[in-house]
């Protein structure tokens, strides 16, 4: 992998778009590298692992802080291949109450392409 001192680096230089793991990403807001005073777009993807790895408290931490604007500030995307109820549900807790729901081809299924192995 690639060293946090040049990833703290890079980001302090300044940056408009920022991917990372959530653990990572939880290590540079605890240590006051990352802000999200600017934020607008906040993206989960694969929540459906993230809520179910015990990685919710960190999520939690994530859009709690206090420079994260509120949830009607900025636009929360939860992507995921597969989306049970019970994901779904815990999912509604970062959103809008608003929020769309828009899902492609047949709900909690995997492509009939893809070969599982």
């Amino acid at each position: 992998g690639i060293k946090v001192s040049y990833q703290k680096d890079q980001i302090l230089s300044g940056c408009h778009i920022l991917v990372a793991t959530i653990g990572r990403l939880n290590s540079f807001v605890q240590h006051g590298v990352v802000t999200f005073s600017s934020l607008r777009i906040f993206v989960l993807n694969e929540v459906d692992r993230i809520l179910y790895e015990d990685m919710k408290p960190e999520i939690d931490c994530i859009l709690n802080h206090f420079t994260m604007p509120p949830v009607m500030n900025r636009q929360t995307i939860v992507m995921s291949a597969t989306l049970p109820d019970e994901t779904q549900r815990l999912a509604q807790f970062y959103l809008k109450k608003d929020y769309l729901l828009l899902t492609v081809g047949i709900v909690c299924s995997t492509s009939i392409n893809i070969k599982q192995t």
